[in-house]
Formats: structure tokens, C-alpha cells, sequence
């Protein structure tokens, strides 16, 4: 009898090891955002999101100190501006207004990754991303915006543009690699 009950003892201790090692495993798995999640999550936080609301012309904040560059081309409308802090670049807005159409373009540099990774654009005013690949190799080749519904696969050279519309204000739009690698969002206010 007393091997009988050793016996299944050493059943209920294995039996309840392996559900603590399940359990532990499936806690550290859904603690664990992918870098899709994380994008999405972290895109709200920060100044350069916050400073979003609180826009000059320009398209930065007036509250934060930034190193601003601006050309202005006649021919064709182009401004460009760089907010930067220390050495590292946090939030770019690139958009080029052509006469004919009032689009803004927003460009991204596709080359081991995404540059810039946040953009500021102008909400209602129709957008043109520019996808410009250069020397592209990896899983950043195939591009997504999920909420849009689009996926391309970008040339390793090149332009690929998309035409996203005219989107609301307070719209995030994310851009992300198949793998969730790489990404970029675009903050329209």
C-alpha cells in the first residue's frame, strides 16, 4: 500500500511541476509585446507624441527645444523640418506640397529598417508615402500598414509610393515590416 501511495504522489508532484513549467511559459509569452505591439503601445508615450496636440505651423513643438531646418524651394513647394534631441534623430516630418494636387509626401528611408520611425503629418490634407529603398535585404522588403490593408514587397532599389488619402486627425497609422521587425508610425494632427 505505501508504494501505491508513493506512487501516486510522485504522479501529482510530476502532474503539478508540469503545469507550473506550462504556466510559466504561457506568463512569459504573453508578457512579451512583439515590436508590432510595442509600436502601437509606445507610440502614445513620450514628448514628440504629446507635442502632436500642440503644433506650430511648422509641425513641431514650440514647448520642446528643437533643432529646426527648413528649405524652401519655389519650383516646387518643398519644407522640410528635423526635430532632433541630442545626437538621435526622434521624429522627422517631411512633406512636400506640390502645387497641382495639395498632397503631402512623407518619405521613408527603407534600409536595415525605417528612418525616420516616428512622423508627424497634417490630418484632412491628402498623403503620399514614399517608400525609398535602399540597398533594402532583409524583412524590410515586405512592407505593411495594416490598417489599410496594404502589403507590397519593396524592391531592394527604389521608390514605391502609396497613396493613403486624406485620414482624421488623431489618426496613428503604423508601418511595419512582415515580421514586425521594423516600424514607423505616422501621428496625423
Amino acid at each position: 500500500m505505501d508504494k501505491k501511495r508513493l506512487s501516486n504522489i510522485k504522479k501529482a508532484a510530476s502532474i503539478i511541476i508540469i503545469i507550473l513549467i506550462f504556466s510559466s511559459i504561457l506568463f512569459l509569452i504573453s508578457s512579451c509585446k512583439s515590436d508590432y505591439q510595442k509600436a502601437l503601445g509606445n507610440s502614445s508615450g513620450g514628448d514628440s507624441t504629446n507635442s502632436v496636440a500642440n503644433e506650430n505651423e511648422s509641425g513641431l513643438d514650440s514647448n520642446t527645444s528643437t533643432d529646426t531646418s527648413k528649405s524652401q524651394d519655389n519650383n516646387s513647394g518643398k519644407e522640410t523640418a528635423e526635430e532632433t534631441q541630442g545626437n538621435t534623430t526622434e521624429t522627422t516630418i517631411s512633406s512636400e506640397t506640390a502645387a497641382n494636387n495639395n498632397a503631402q509626401v512623407i518619405e521613408v528611408i527603407v534600409s536595415g529598417g525605417y528612418s525616420p520611425t516616428k512622423i508627424n503629418a497634417k490630418a484632412d490634407v491628402p498623403t503620399i508615402l514614399v517608400m525609398n529603398s535602399q540597398g533594402a535585404y532583409g524583412c524590410e522588403r515586405a512592407f505593411n500598414i495594416p490598417d489599410l490593408n496594404i502589403g507590397k514587397i519593396l524592391p531592394e532599389n527604389g521608390q514605391t509610393s502609396f497613396e493613403l488619402g486624406a485620414l482624421p486627425k488623431g489618426t496613428k497609422l503604423l508601418g511595419v515590416c512582415s515580421m514586425g521587425m521594423y516600424s514607423f508610425v505616422i501621428f496625423f494632427s
